[in-house]
């Protein structure tokens, strides 16, 4: 009877995040052959930057780019009532950001983005590619936090040298970087790292986590590469993410240890 009400539960979740996002007035900026970049206009000065990336497993479908109607992740949390404007930055060749002039290219769209709109504070999020991402622009952006879910933090041989990296391996492009702990290391941005503990290349990124003040790192038991999906539809997903756009470590803490220590979950 529990999993059949969490199954109507998360069901709800994701008809009542479907129906909001589009009902948000999200407009396309840029769309190439390699990269999308969206935009929700907000009230603030404040700026989130959404990393994504497509799979290799499921094609893009370009007629729902073209229409709006293509899903866009964290919006709904990103834009927070649309105090905040938000960029969703789209990596549409799965090249963790890696193909000719593709990174100067979205570099140059939020840079413009955040003139325009007199952009004082900027946040960046992402899972899995897209937290790659969100890390890697932190580099030559004045991000003030990141909120990485599962993300690579190497795409080093010992990492990507497995048959599950065979089609992604193709995609790199000559602007890859083959790892992120000197950008996290030499920033002064916080970064927010979540895993769960199940996936195994998950593992081997834990186990790269700088030892740095700016970077903390949380463990969610018992749950996959998807870890970021399961909060949301547990309903847990917004304020852990609050709490890392406020750089507040003792709520994400708390949140995550009610979370592993909770019979609910």
């Amino acid at each position: 009877m529990l999993s059949f009400l969490k199954s109507c539960r998360r069901s709800i979740q994701r008809k009542w995040d479907r129906l909001h996002t589009c009902n948000l007035a999200i407009r396309t900026i840029v769309f190439s052959d390699d990269l999308l970049v969206r935009s929700l206009d907000g009230n603030s000065r404040s700026l989130i930057l959404v990393f994504s990336g497509s799979s290799v497993k499921k094609k893009v479908n370009l007629k729902k780019v073209a229409r709006g109607a293509y899903t866009a992740e964290f919006a709904v949390i990103a834009s927070h009532g649309h105090k905040n404007h938000v960029l969703f930055i789209n990596d549409l060749a799965a090249s963790y950001f890696s193909q000719d002039g593709m990174r100067d290219r979205a570099l140059s769209v939020i840079k413009d983005y955040a003139s325009e709109n007199s952009i004082t504070d900027i946040c960046a999020i992402g899972s899995s590619m897209g937290g790659f991402g969100a890390i890697l622009f932190s580099k030559d952006l004045p991000i003030r936090v990141v909120a990485a879910f599962a993300p690579a933090l190497s795409l080093e041989s010992d990492i990507t040298d497995h048959p599950d990296w065979d089609e992604y391996r193709l995609r790199f492009g000559p602007d890859l970087c083959p790892t992120l702990q000197p950008i996290m290391e030499e920033s002064k941005t916080s970064y927010y790292l979540i895993f769960g503990d199940q996936n195994r290349d998950d593992k081997k990124h834990i186990a790269l986590i700088p030892n740095a003040p700016n970077v903390s790192a949380y463990i969610v038991n018992g749950r996959g590469h998807g870890v970021a999906r399961w909060l949301k539809e547990e309903g847990a997903l917004s304020g852990i993410v609050e709490g890392m756009f406020d750089d507040n470590t003792e709520q994400v803490a708390h949140l995550i240890s009610l979370i592993n220590a909770s019979s609910h979950w």
